[in-house]
């Protein structure tokens, strides 16, 4: 009976996930993509919590931000997103690394800033409806998105809502609506050919950009999954407080230490020799690093030495009074930089904020990576520094939970780039250029506005 039983419940789950499920493949590589509606729905979290414990991918991406991250997984199972939250419970149950995979860009200032015309945003809305084509060897299969309404409306919801500011959404889902529902279609296509032209501009921002967004980290967690299995990353988990005092004493012990480890600084992108970096500091366990920098420098930072590490991929929860910390770095990626200018200041709240200028000395390998519950990483450096010479396109799985307008271009994109990331084209990893040029924007800015910068992309 009880087999029964649970044969049955396999059974329902499997009819109610394909619906809302589509994926691409290439070869050994592949992205399973689910659409939600991002309303509460307890049906909507056990289909991603089934699909993510029967993939057991090896990383598992969100449509979120670092913000949006904190901010949905301190509320209630059942509020507005639950079902991101219940991706990241069932990615740690199988202990796979979460990918955030949304940019934090304030809307207003994004809008504003684009013309009411733009040619080439256009031709972007208009090729919405046109299928795109796909990379050699690649499989893809769509969202049939009446169907997925028709076993949920809830999720229709998100889809209206685009409608409103664009409606770009019905025409980057209808593409997949089967051939034998031409009013679905039809109307899908009026709309967007209309709002292609008259709001365009919105659509563009919530839905056109997002998704090139979300597919290239789609593809960057398929390429973190890959190298995690070959070993050429590393992966640390950890937890650390977020008391001022508590802080200094965890690190205390390290630096008391005569061994050859030392602390490694985790960047968002890779520190180049002779590159000068401005790094704003105020999180209590890397002023603590600071402090105890300094007492082995003479009491001062001015001069020290600092070793950095680019971390791959970063996920920080706050959990009671402290930090869970998952941190996947490339020890490939690792620089030994010289402090050259340091300027102290206060918080609006009136805690204390160290902004120190680093310059690439010397590139690096780290070795014998170790985690501390003082908020850092230690390890050794090595001066053969030696590139990660890995051939692009091995073995893996990732499961992305994301809104359901965004599902089926996603799959299309990836399956245009053939399954393989920026880097593994040849070129620059997406999040290390946006890191790249949000550094030059923000070469300007006041203070506060570093302050704001800093929380989002160090």
């Amino acid at each position: 009976m009880v087999r029964l039983t649970l044969a049955t419940s396999l059974l329902t789950t499997a009819f109610a996930l394909a619906p809302s499920v589509g994926t691409v493949v290439k070869g050994n590589r592949k992205i399973t993509v689910i659409g939600t509606a991002h309303t509460p729905s307890r049906r909507q979290r056990e289909e991603v919590e089934a699909l993510i414990a029967e993939v057991k991918p090896d990383a598992v991406l969100v449509e979120l931000d670092a913000e949006r991250l904190e901010f949905a997984w301190n509320q209630p199972e059942e509020a507005y997103g639950g079902e991101l939250a219940a991706a990241v419970r069932a990615a740690r149950r199988i202990d796979a690394p979460v990918v955030l995979g949304d940019a934090c860009r304030p809307l207003p200032a994004v809008v504003e800033a684009r013309p009411l015309f733009d040619l080439e945003r256009t031709r972007r809305a208009w090729r919405l409806l046109v299928k795109k084509p796909v990379a050699t060897g690649v499989g893809v299969e769509r969202i049939d998105v009446a169907q997925a309404l028709a076993s949920d409306p809830r999720k229709a919801l998100p889809l209206l809502f685009a409608a409103s500011v664009g409606a770009v959404a019905t025409a980057a889902t209808a593409q997949a609506t089967p051939i034998d529902a031409p009013v679905i279609e039809a109307a899908a296509d009026a709309v967007a050919i209309a709002s292609s032209i008259v709001s365009a501009r919105v659509a563009d921002v919530l839905l056109v950009a997002r998704d090139d967004v979300l597919s290239e980290n789609a593809l960057r967690a398929l390429d973190l999954g890959s190298r995690l299995r070959s070993s050429a990353l590393e992966r640390h988990r950890f937890r650390f407080g977020t008391d001022p005092a508590e802080c200094r004493s965890a690190a205390a012990p390290f630096f008391a230490s005569e061994g050859p480890e030392r602390p490694f600084l985790t960047l968002r992108s890779p520190l180049s020799v002779g590159e000068r970096r401005r790094m704003n500091l105020f999180e209590p366990r890397w002023l603590a690093l600071l402090d105890n920098i300094a007492g082995e420098n003479g009491g001062s930072l001015l001069g020290a030495s600092l070793a950095t590490i680019h971390a791959a991929n970063r996920c920080y929860l706050r959990d009671g009074d402290g930090v869970d910390a998952d941190v996947v770095v490339d020890p490939h990626g690792a620089c030994v930089a010289k402090i050259e200018r340091v300027e102290e200041s206060k918080r609006p709240s009136g805690a204390r904020r160290v902004a120190v200028w680093l310059r690439g000395v010397e590139a690096v390998r780290a070795e014998g990576l170790a985690t501390t519950n003082a908020g850092f990483l230690t390890g050794r450096v090595a001066t053969d520094a030696s590139d990660d010479d890995e051939a692009p396109g091995g073995a893996a799985s990732v499961v992305a939970v994301v809104g359901l307008a965004h599902a089926n271009p996603i799959l299309e994109r990836c399956a245009e780039r053939g399954l393989l990331s920026s880097r593994e084209r040849g070129g620059i990893d997406q999040e290390v250029a946006r890191a790249i040029a949000e550094r030059k924007r923000a070469a300007a800015l006041e203070p506060l506005a570093w302050e704001e910068y800093d929380r989002a992309n160090r």
